[in-house]
């Protein structure tokens, strides 16, 4: 006859199953609670997209006295810039 199992040995073994089906479960609650993107993370990836966009064009990204107006406007002297990359730098909704 097999030796049963320690209690140890099943209380961890439930333990781990628990945690399992949490980490896989808790997604779906995360993901349900906040159905839609916000309108500060789209403005986000707008933003992001855009600056990869003048990378690309440009072989930089955009120096910090320039800012993010260089994504509607073209700077001095960047004869690759081909934009706009984004139609306007709207207000941090913050």
């Amino acid at each position: 006859m097999p030796a049963l199992p320690s209690h140890r040995f099943l209380w961890i073994l439930c333990t781990g199953c628990l945690l399992i089906l949490f980490a896989l479960w808790m997604p779906l609650v995360v993901i349900d609670s906040h159905g839609s993107i916000s309108p500060s993370q789209s403005q986000i990836s707008n933003l992001k997209t855009a600056i990869d966009a003048f990378e690309v064009d440009t072989g930089r990204h955009p120096t910090n006295a320039e800012a993010f107006s260089v994504l509607v406007t073209p700077p001095p002297n960047t004869p690759d810039w081909h934009g706009p990359y984004i139609e306007s730098i709207h207000e941090d909704p913050w």
